[in-house]
């Protein structure tokens, strides 16, 4: 429920839309602000 609820509002601010059975982001600055993400890590990351 809280899932479809999140989904709805991210498509209500014009952030993301479905299409063909996936979602896609419109507007990925606003969408990173949102989420208060500052990016990866500059730190070693492991070689999988």
């Amino acid at each position: 429920v809280h899932t479809n609820k999140t989904i709805r509002k991210l498509i209500d601010r014009k952030l993301i839309f479905w299409r063909d059975g996936g979602c896609e982001v419109v507007d990925n600055e606003r969408l990173k602000d949102l989420a208060r993400w500052e990016g990866l890590s500059e730190g070693r990351r492991p070689l999988i």
